[in-house]
């Protein structure tokens, strides 16, 4: 029972330093006060470190020697550009991959996930924004997983895009949500059709076009 009571108390400061960080209560840059911290959110120092050392491996913050954790900075607009790349070459193939194998449920799996998420864009989200973000990344992970190839599925995780994705959109103050849910229904129903270009291209689009969403507008100085 400790066990599992303290693997729910790092799991909870895990969602709520996240939430800090996606909010820009804890800044870019900004050095992470452990004792401060662990008062603020009322829960000991043992779970929030194993819960920093979690997000560390996100890459939203970053461990200096002998300095400790800060924030680490947001991604400039060329590292964006490179990172939805790296994500449109794996997420072809995972794709490609559902198609070519018929994988049934994992599009019983996406369509529940989009409904979830077009049930947040209806009801409003604004204290809602980072289960929208989590089920984005769940509706992309579940196709790379489905794969089953260790190497690619560990590659996708590595990019941690839709974190550092939900911190850039921090800077428009909204998340483009609408054709998020229409883009995935898009995906979808091109596995469900088993037409691998089109699925490939709907990806892609969606990928990029979100991308677009966030470099089209105005630019900022990091």
């Amino acid at each position: 029972m400790s066990e599992l009571k303290n693997k729910n108390t790092v799991d909870e400061a895990y969602d709520l330093v996240m939430k800090m960080i996606f909010d820009w209560q804890l800044k870019p840059e900004e050095k992470i006060n452990i004792s401060y911290l662990s008062k603020k959110l009322n829960i000991s120092i043992v779970p929030l470190r194993e819960a920093l050392s979690k997000i560390h491996l996100t890459k939203l913050i970053i461990l200096e020697p002998n300095k400790g954790y800060k924030v680490s900075s947001i991604l400039n607009e060329q590292e964006m550009i490179d990172l939805i790349e790296a994500r449109v070459l794996l997420e072809r193939y995972a794709s490609n991959y559902v198609i070519r194998n018929n994988l049934t449920n994992v599009v019983t799996d996406i369509s529940n996930i989009t409904s979830q998420m077009e049930n947040l864009v209806i009801n409003g989200f604004d204290d809602n924004a980072l289960t929208f973000i989590h089920l984005d990344r769940k509706f992309h992970s579940t196709i790379m997983e489905a794969t089953k190839n260790s190497f690619v599925v560990d590659a996708y995780k590595a990019l941690y895009s839709h974190f550092h994705i939900a911190r850039y959109y921090h800077l428009r103050g909204e998340i483009d949500q609408a054709e998020v849910v229409k883009e995935h229904n898009k995906i979808i129903e091109t596995i469900k059709n088993r037409d691998v270009y089109s699925a490939e291209l709907a990806l892609m689009k969606h990928i990029t076009d979100s991308k677009d969403r966030l470099l089209n507008q105005k630019k900022f100085n990091f």
